[in-house]
């Protein structure tokens, strides 16, 4: 979930919860949500110090859908009893889900908490540029690039190459790729 990205979970709990319209979000379905500035951050590490591999980053909290809203809600200060916690078949959703993807940094650099996570989403959308949710201000809505590949020259000459796989749909967690060649 990102500030920065008006088609994620967070953003919409966000947009629902301050035009005062109940949201519904999944009982039965677990996840564990990752932060994208925090993903981007780590992930950028890994790649200055020459990782490789798979790396599973996450903010490491499992929780379901409904249990996020409420999160989100209480972090923005909106009103989390416009909540609808609600069976996932119930939501018409595109693809099937899963009842349990959560997600647990298994090596090396742990992404910080979800509460630090949700702490620095609520923060970024209370300063900054005004961006209009729901017909009220609510904070910064400065575009961000998709990082989805990108390709860094080496003092040696070497490139090294990080890959950041995120799903929106399915999408509380992240995998990342470092490679060099």
């Amino acid at each position: 979930f990102s500030p920065h990205d008006e088609f994620n979970f967070a953003v919409a709990v966000a947009r629902a919860l301050t035009a005062g319209q109940p949201f519904e979000a999944a009982a039965d379905q677990r996840i564990t949500p990752t932060y994208v500035p925090h993903l981007v951050r780590v992930a950028l590490d890994l790649l200055i110090d020459g990782e490789q591999g798979l790396w599973h980053l996450t903010n490491e909290t499992e929780l379901s859908w409904a249990e996020f809203a409420e999160a989100v809600a209480d972090s923005l200060n909106l009103p989390r009893h416009l909540i609808r916690a609600v069976p996932g078949a119930r939501l018409n959703q595109m693809a099937p889900r899963p009842s349990r993807v959560p997600l647990a940094t298994g090596r090396g650099a742990h992404l910080p908490s979800l509460a630090d996570a949700l702490g620095e989403f609520a923060q970024h959308l209370g300063h900054g540029r005004v961006a209009r949710i729901g017909g009220r201000e609510i904070g910064d809505a400065l575009p961000v690039a998709a990082l989805d590949h990108d390709l860094v020259e080496e003092g040696d000459g070497g490139r090294a190459g990080l890959d950041i796989f995120a799903s929106h749909q399915a999408g509380a967690h992240a995998l990342v790729r470092c490679a060099r060649s």
